[in-house]
């Protein structure tokens, strides 16, 4: 599987940079399918563990043979040239181990709480956490689309450009999160109470301090990208074993002090810290505007939205969506009446998904 993932990534990496998001998409989906698909056929076929293993593999390598033949007759195939490899591997190698430090940031939490606390502890603290992290849900498709974006635009020395798409990025990025955390945080117990049992709506807190964390990792992974570009990667190596350091240290403070709530308050402090850091250190290389007025007017919105899920009070999983649809409504309502978005605004982000998503009328033919 360590391989056949290597390869899924340098699929997935040639799709975006060619910007076949909706091929990437289509096989993304109909991959899970085939292969939740296989799990099932071979687990009914009595296989037990080793036909999951198996069925996981084989719908890798199927996948990839595809993708594979698709590339190859579009862009053939060279014997590669190891002329730039010291650049490359300069490059890379400080990124490599950035994957288990992220991995100590955002997990060594669970761990913790066990030791210190209990199983079950860290039963309730997973579940609250999930539901907290849905705030980020945006980033990816953001961060999907803004790389190769801005790295071509900075290449060919277009700052201001690059500026924008950074701009834009962080603003829209939160106008969804930030109304995302606010919502999550005030439907907290009754999602737990729904999805859960009642033991669990205790992590309610949880998901207050979770959810904002989500919004400083969204906008931490816009800002990262500012380095790549300048190709200082060591900056993201400090930079992210600087966090996991305090993140351990917070964390051993802090949960036998407050329990699963102190680490929660760890991992939000950690987050801010490391977006904060980041973003001083690349206004060093790159500014771009980040458009603090639109931030209140986001919040001043969200509390809005979230007095107005609060008055509602759901308690079943049909008005949890309802207070969901209407907070989204009063959301954008209260935004636009305080001039969060000019129609200049409204005309780029549309632009922007046009260039980006290869959006084209439907030709009206006779």
């Amino acid at each position: 599987l360590v391989p056949l993932g290597c390869i899924s990534g340098l699929d997935s990496a040639y799709l975006i940079t060619f910007r076949k998001i909706g091929l990437l998409a289509t096989f993304t989906v109909a991959q899970n399918v085939v292969n939740i698909g296989l799990i099932y056929i071979s687990l009914r076929l009595g296989y037990k563990l080793t036909g999951v293993m198996l069925a996981t593999i084989a719908t890798s390598l199927l996948f990839h043979l595809i993708l594979l033949f698709i590339i190859l007759k579009q862009i053939g195939f060279r014997f590669p040239r190891f002329s730039h490899l010291k650049s490359f591997l300069s490059f890379g190698l400080p990124l490599t181990p950035t994957s288990a430090i992220l991995w100590v940031i955002n997990s060594s939490d669970r761990y913790l709480i066990s030791y210190f606390i209990g199983v079950a502890a860290t039963g309730i603290y997973s579940a609250a956490y999930n539901i907290g992290w849905y705030a980020s849900f945006l980033v990816t498709p953001i961060t999907v689309l803004l790389f190769p974006t801005i790295t071509k635009s900075y290449d060919e020395n277009n700052l201001s450009e690059t500026r924008n798409f950074l701009k834009y990025s962080f603003k829209y990025f939160m106008m969804i999160a930030i109304p995302s955390a606010f919502g999550l945080s005030i439907l907290a117990k009754p999602l737990l109470q729904v999805l859960t049992t009642p033991e669990f709506a205790v992590g309610n807190l949880v998901v207050l301090f979770i959810a904002f964390k989500a919004v400083f990792m969204g906008l931490y992974e816009i800002s990262r990208y500012i380095i790549q570009l300048v190709k200082k990667t060591r900056l993201i190596l400090m930079l992210l074993t600087i966090s996991a350091v305090l993140s351990i240290v917070l964390n051993i403070l802090l949960i036998p002090l407050m329990g699963i709530l102190g680490a929660a308050v760890a991992s939000l402090i950690t987050y801010g810290s490391l977006f904060i850091i980041t973003l001083i250190v690349t206004r060093r290389y790159l500014k771009f505007e980040m458009n603090l007025p639109f931030m209140l007017k986001s919040i001043f919105s969200s509390i809005i939205m979230a007095i107005c899920i609060w008055l509602i009070s759901p308690e079943s999983i049909a008005w949890i969506i309802a207070s969901i649809f209407i907070g989204i409504v009063a959301y954008f309502v209260v935004l636009l009446l305080i001039r969060g978005l000019s129609k200049e605004e409204r005309t780029f982000f549309v632009n922007f998904l046009k260039d980006n998503l290869k959006l084209r009328k439907p030709r009206v033919t006779g």
